[in-house]
């Protein structure tokens, strides 16, 4: 493998040649939109390995999410050739605080000191002003509380003796609230010098700072949103991220409306399903993304439950002090690392690319560092999805990513196999018990009215009984994983003959490990290590294979099959990397399989193979 470090790319609006690499890669699009295929083309020759679609702006579009539907078509056309080794990521849009009607006069710029008027409610602003809404709806509709306080009036009166910083579109825009009105109009003064009109505009972000929402993560545009991502998605979506995620509920409630969608439940309605076929290994994973400081203080809480995390750093960084967002990101790293979990690092990474054709330094160092932390993807948004450089954007990202590769695998600066295996031993007793205590909690939920929700509360218990259940085996996963990543790297001592002498020389080509795999489990955990070889995920299931695309180092396959004998599954295995040219006969490479089959979480067998005919 080239690259290892994944790249997602979020996805936009058609484009015209004119906001895109002028006379570059997309010049022969002159004065004309771009064709959504030719755009994902683009993408994928560049280096993209997931596309992102973020849901906010779908219902923006006439009909619901008609570019995003364009998008998904294209790649399940294409799903076995150009998009062959390309995954989807669906962003819900979650309680997002964005700005609705802007009446700004006809201002170009707004200057220090001026005011701006927001209106929290129903009533429309003064002008200059802007609507606050969440999900279409005014905000103080839309929340059931802030602080403690019933509406935003009530929070600017409760802390009259402090000063309230609002920003807008990740910090590009600074207020302070000076006053609010009972009807939800809020005064706001502008702290920047001066501020282009561009930069408060429909639809930009808005944080309150330090302060906390209660508000459910998943509401009716979310499942709006995630009804039509399943139906146009199918096999290509990996997987979904929960936007403003705070507990380990916003993750269940979404994890258990994927399982039980008409969908996912259509499958078992199919003749010949693969017998190891479940709801949940079928099912599109769920990531949370941590945008707030009480998702961070519930960190393990939600790790137990979500299948990866996104440092979502914009918001996060609204949310707590800026010398605090690196010790965070550094932090979930590690602790995806340690449970296996995918992890991705986005917002801003090279944000300057928007407008620049090349990054700043500190943008190049900033992805550099990440790779060098063990993030499995790093994350391009405005920069591809609305900036004017998004094939440059992507080829760079990917430059810095196989930089920080070859740094990484010098001697000395990798993360210690036993190192790793000794944080997840920390993590597991701990993880067991909470999870146990968690199933025993949802069991007395389930015999208690209300009768409507015990099947839901069941279906909790069986969750965390099904966690509990691999945690107990996690210590024979991390040895077996840690085994077989160390004889990928044994290297063997051949003898050749070079200038008219016998000299002994060693071989320093890793070895492949190759992973036949149900849930993706074993495949993540071997990533975790970050070994020098190729790891290859051979996936029964096209939503594995797709899931597997986001993991550091892996190269996915897709065999499926309903094997009888784990040597037969191996056999195929190899076969099917021999015929896509990832492996050639007479490698040797390292299998690992469990007994009995299609069980996940049974892995406990390595061997060394000899690829031949």
């Amino acid at each position: 493998m080239k690259r290892r470090t994944k790249i997602v790319a979020t996805i936009g609006p058609q484009r015209t040649e004119n906001d895109s690499d002028k006379t570059e890669e997309l010049g022969q699009f002159v004065n004309r939109v771009i064709p959504h295929g030719q755009l994902l083309e683009k993408f994928i020759d560049a280096g993209v390995d997931v596309i992102r679609l973020n849901m906010s702006f779908a219902s923006k579009q006439d009909p619901y999410g008609y570019n995003e539907e364009q998008y998904l078509k294209w790649l399940n056309q294409y799903k076995n050739t150009k998009a062959k080794r390309i995954a989807v990521l669906g962003d819900l849009p979650g309680p997002k605080i964005r700005l609705g009607k802007v009446s700004l006069s006809g201002k170009e710029i707004m200057r220090k000191g001026e005011s701006l008027f927001l209106s929290f409610g129903d009533a429309p602003p003064t002008t200059p002003g802007a609507m606050v809404l969440i999900n279409e709806k005014p905000f103080n509709k839309a929340i059931k509380g802030i602080n403690g306080q019933t509406d935003i009036s009530a929070y600017v009166t409760k802390n009259s003796d402090r000063p309230i910083s609002l920003s807008i579109g990740d910090g590009k825009v600074e207020l302070k609230i000076v006053s609010a009105k009972s009807d939800g109009i809020v005064e706001c003064k502008i702290l920047n010098d001066f501020i282009n009109i561009k930069d408060i505009s429909e639809g930009k972000g808005l944080t309150i700072k330090k302060a906390t929402l209660e508000v459910a993560a998943f509401q009716e545009a979310d499942k709006k949103a995630l009804d039509f991502l399943l139906q146009k998605g199918r096999g290509i979506l990996a997987y979904v991220a929960v936007s403003f995620a705070q507990n380990k509920h916003d993750i269940l409630e979404v994890k258990n409306c994927i399982e039980n969608h008409k969908v996912i439940q259509g499958y078992f309605r199919k003749p010949n399903i693969h017998k190891s076929a479940s709801a949940r290994v079928i099912s599109p994973g769920v990531i949370a993304k941590i945008e707030t400081r009480k998702a961070w203080d519930n960190i393990d809480e939600i790790l137990d439950v979500a299948d990866g995390i996104m440092v979502a750093r914009g918001d996060l960084g609204e949310q707590v002090p800026p010398e605090e967002v690196p010790e965070i990101q550094k932090d979930l790293i590690r602790l995806c690392n340690a449970r296996g979990k995918v992890v991705i690092t986005a917002t801003q990474m090279l944000d300057s690319m928007e407008k620049k054709p090349f990054p700043t330094r500190a943008e190049a160092a900033d992805v550099f560092n990440a790779i060098i932390d063990g993030t499995d993807a790093v994350m391009l948004s405005g920069e591809t999805s609305v900036g004017s450089y998004p094939i440059r954007a992507i080829k760079t990202m990917s430059s810095i990513a196989e930089c920080a590769e070859r740094y990484y695998f010098q001697p000395n600066h990798r993360r210690d196999y036993e190192q790793i295996v000794t944080e997840s031993s920390y993590q597991v007793e701990k993880v067991t018990k909470r999870l146990d205590a968690e199933e025993r909690k949802a069991r007395k939920n389930a015999g208690r009215p209300p009768a409507s929700a015990q099947p839901y509360y069941e279906w909790v218990a069986d969750f965390y009984l099904e966690k509990v259940a691999r945690s107990e085996k996690q210590y024979v996963t991390d040895r077996i994983c840690e085994a077989a990543c160390r004889l990928s790297e044994a290297h063997r001592y051949v003898r050749r003959k070079k200038f008219s002498a016998d000299q002994e020389t060693v071989n320093l080509v890793s070895k492949s490990i190759v992973i036949p795999t149900t849930s993706g489990r074993t495949v993540f955990m071997i990533s975790r290590f970050k070994p020098k070889g190729c790891i290859i995920g051979a996936a029964h299931f096209e939503r594995t294979y797709r899931k597997l695309i986001f993991s550091f180092g892996v190269l996915p396959l897709l065999i499926g099959g309903n094997y009888e004998r784990s040597q037969d599954v191996i056999r195929d295995c190899l076969k099917k990397a021999v015929e896509e040219g990832i492996l050639k006969i007479g490698d040797e490479v390292i299998t690992t399989s469990g007994t009995p089959l299609f069980t996940p979480g049974t892995t406990n067998m390595i061997q060394l193979l000899l690829v031949t005919k």
